[in-house]
């Protein structure tokens, strides 16, 4: 669990499917996690291992409009980036996922 010092950085941008390759975009979210979150964002980093995934997961190329996220987690300093496609996106990686959509300011 995080203490009241620890601080999270997070940095998510959606690339792909076919609505951002129709309109020329990608979707970037960037901002400290509040702080009366951090247990929450704690447990999702947590069940999904985040730290412990490489920095690329595979996908089938058959999934061409596929999204691919790139998420970075910095923790006191120390950052983490995973570059997943949604084809790979494990339950917990995804529900991490989520959140930060839900929770973290768009930039």
């Amino acid at each position: 669990m995080p203490n009241e010092n620890t601080r999270y950085e997070v940095t998510l941008s959606t690339a792909g499917g076919l609505i951002p390759r129709i309109a020329g975009r990608q979707t970037d979210v960037a901002a400290p996690v509040p702080r009366d979150k951090a247990a929450e964002f704690e447990k999702l980093l947590q069940a999904a291992r985040f730290f412990d995934l490489p920095s690329a997961l595979a996908q089938s190329d058959k999934a061409r409009d596929a999204m691919t996220y790139t998420l970075t987690v910095s923790k006191d300093g120390h950052s983490h980036t995973v570059k997943v496609g949604e084809g790979a996106l494990s339950q917990e990686l995804a529900d991490l996922i989520d959140w930060v959509n839900r929770n973290i300011k768009r930039h």
